[in-house]
Formats: structure tokens, sequence, C-alpha cells
């Protein structure tokens, strides 16, 4: 009888170790197949805007590095800080992006606003299935005059798209009309890229106007006004005339801030960066269809 019971102990410890190996094997095969699975690449998401502090704890780990400019050149000194353009683009040093403004790789923002629009972003990404890169586009400077903030807007678009940005979030604009502003979100809308822009903020008047470049009919370019909580228009907001607007929630939006700091912000600006996350988040669905039906999506979404 003891005999018989050992054997049958042996046995029934035979079958658990066996069952126990196949399970090892088989999470040991998933895993590896896991692994296998090409991963995606960064999403990029250009914030075209005032610039960016790229050294707050918040937007470090997803601010964007040029490949070609980081390292060491053949004289052993480092690429970002050599003066040479290593990588041919025509930008000396553009190791996380570019002022337009100032014609330099200095992207630190001194009006807090492109800080803000980036955390927007992060803080909307967090969930994303596909990791994302912000690359810092800096156009606008107080100082600047307007002719030559609308030039650095147009160089900044360009770069954008020479970058291979997927989105580009452009929480700003003007009320004018520009043939070759125009040309040139074309050529990036029919590149694929989809751009993110603020519908604007009302002026005294209360009268709502186009406000450019959400204002330019243009498949794959959305206008984007801020809304409350309740998914009503803020009387600040505008709304874009003759085009299909999204509304976003824009009200005192939590996020970054240079030096460290964190604040809130309301408007149609924080709308576009809420929305450009969304987007990214939802980017591989996003992008399988005709950017002429994007704002019709958008609108019958949950998103």
């Amino acid at each position: 009888m003891k005999l018989t019971l050992r054997k049958l102990n042996k046995h029934i410890l035979h079958k658990k170790f066996k069952s126990f190996c196949i399970f090892f094997l088989f999470v040991f095969l998933l895993s590896q197949l896991a692994a296998s699975q090409p991963s995606l690449p960064p999403l990029l998401i250009a914030v075209i805007d005032t610039g960016i502090d790229i050294e707050h704890p918040h937007l470090q780990n997803v601010i964007w590095s040029n490949n070609g400019e980081i390292g060491l050149d053949t004289n052993g000194t480092s690429r970002a800080l050599n003066g040479i353009d290593d990588d041919k683009n025509g930008f000396v040093d553009d190791v996380h992006g570019w002022n337009f403004a100032n014609a330099n790789s200095d992207i630190s923002d001194g009006d807090g606003h492109g800080t803000h629009i980036a955390g927007i972003i992060k803080n909307t990404t967090l969930n994303s299935p596909r990791p994302i890169k912000i690359l810092p586009i800096k156009y606008y400077e107080n100082i600047q005059n307007p002719g030559n903030n609308k030039n650095s807007f147009l160089d900044a678009i360009k770069y954008a798209i020479e970058m291979k940005a997927d989105i580009i979030n452009i929480s700003g604009g003007g009320l004018n009309y520009s043939r070759d502003e125009f040309s040139i979100l074309s050529e990036a809308t029919q590149k694929g890229i989809i751009v993110v822009a603020a519908a604007g903020n009302k002026f005294e008047d209360n009268e709502y106007f186009a406000f450019y470049p959400a204002a330019y009919q243009l498949p794959g370019i959305l206008s984007v006004v801020a809304a409350d909580e309740s998914g009503l228009t803020l009387s600040t907001s505008n709304i874009n005339i003759e085009r299909r607007n999204i509304l976003v929630l824009g009200k005192k939006i939590y996020s970054s801030l240079p030096h460290k700091k964190f604040g809130f912000k309301t408007g149609s600006s924080q709308a576009t960066a809420v929305l450009s996350g969304k987007i990214a988040s939802h980017f591989e669905t996003i992008k399988k269809i005709n950017l002429a039906h994007l704002d019709e999506l958008i609108l019958n979404s949950n998103f």
C-alpha cells in the first residue's frame, strides 16, 4: 500500500512539473513573440509657438532630439555644440528644434505659452498606445515686429514638414489671409500631416471673425473652439465663420510653465493642444481615413 501511494505521489508530481514546464514555455514564447513585433516609432508633434522650456521636468522625456546633431563628430567634439550643420539640413545645431524668430537654436520660452501647450499635449497622451515626441519650433517673440512674425511662421511650417511631423499644433494665428501660408499648409496636408489650429479668442466687440490658419478651407486643418466643462462655447472664444469648428475643453487647463512651474490657462490655444493630444492618442485609427473626413470623424467620436 505504501509503495502504491509513493508511486501515485510521484505520478502527481510528475504531472504538475510537466504542466509547469508547458506553462513556462508558453509564457516564454509569448514574450519572444512580443519582442519580435516591430515597435512603432514615436509620433512627432510639432509645436509652433513661443518656444518650450525643454529642461522642465514634466517635458524632458518627450522633447524631440535630432539624431544628426547629437553624439560626437569626427574630431571628438559634441555635435550639439560644434557650430556645424552636421546633418546638413540648413540649421546649425538644431538639436531639439529651431528658433525662427531669432534664427538660432535657442528654443527657450520667455512667454510661457508654448511650454503650457507642450505640457497639455503630454498630459493628454499619457495613455497613448504609441509614444510621442514634441518638436519645439519657435516663431514668435514679443519684441518681434509683425512682419517678421509672418515670415518666421512660414519658415516654421516648412521646418515641421522637413522634420516629418505627423501633427502640427498651432495655438495662434491672425486675421489676414495669406496665399503663401495657404500654399505651405496645403503642402503639409497633402503629405498627410494633420494641422490642429486655434480658432482664436474674441475681441471686445463680440463679433466672430475668420482667424487663420484655422480658417483655411483645407482638408486636414482643424479649427478648434474653446468650450467649458458642459461643452458650451466659452464667451471669450471665437468661432471661425464659414468653417466647421470643433469644440474642445479649454477652460482652466493645468499644465507646465517655464522654470519648473505649473499653472492654469484658458483659451482656444489650450483647447487646440488638448485636441492635438487626443488625435495623437488615436492616431493609428485616424491615419487610415481621408483627411477630408477628419473633422466629421472627430465630431462624431467620443474621444
